[in-house]
């Protein structure tokens, strides 16, 4: 005859979802910070389609991204609801015994605040790379978006304007001598 577990395995399951919903993964955050849990889809404004936007879109996208605490594949913009290194960081991160210590230092993660990210400096490089790849009218601007429910929590989103996309038709060198001049026509 077969046992039936189910009814087991689920009161576990809520015990354990009871005992995480319980874990705090802001309580010891410094005093003024915020905890960075990811971007906001990136809006690309007044941005027209063209042939090479994609490949630009990768590089700017790669310039704003940051991981947040249990980022899921890497990804700045999903996170694990399971976070279970900066529960070990709250409940370890004062603590002075031998066996605190070893937690904090194997299992525990250091959160990512928002001022770690510096979204100001994300958005001057995401510039100079649409200044690189030819958008000398572009602008990136950025925004922190405060959790509602937990002021200690916040997102960035960012919004790019592309605007046109400039190409160089004719070079010319001039006030070159003639020395230099057949030199740079060769």
């Amino acid at each position: 005859m077969k046992r039936n577990n189910h009814p087991c395995a689920l009161l576990l399951l809520a015990v354990a979802a009871l005992v995480a919903a319980g874990c705090s993964t802001t309580s010891n955050l410094p005093e003024g910070e915020v905890l960075y849990t990811g971007l906001k889809s990136i809006d690309y404004a007044d941005t027209l389609r063209e042939e090479n936007f994609s490949s630009v879109r990768d590089e700017v996208e790669a310039a704003l991204a940051c991981a947040p605490n249990g980022a899921l594949l890497g990804s700045s913009f999903y996170r694990s609801p399971i976070q279970t290194g900066l529960w070990i960081y709250n409940k370890y991160v004062n603590s002075t015994t031998k066996f605190g210590r070893m937690m904090l230092n194997k299992f525990g993660t250091e959160p990512v605040l928002l001022s770690n990210v510096n979204p100001e400096m994300r958005s001057l490089v995401a510039l100079n790379v649409l200044k690189a790849n030819g958008y000398f009218d572009a602008k990136v601007d950025h925004k922190t978006i405060i959790n509602e429910s937990n002021p200690k929590k916040g997102k960035i989103a960012y919004t790019v304007r592309m605007n046109r996309l400039h190409r160089i038709d004719t070079l010319k060198y001039v006030g070159f001598n003639e020395a230099m001049d057949s030199l740079i026509d060769s």
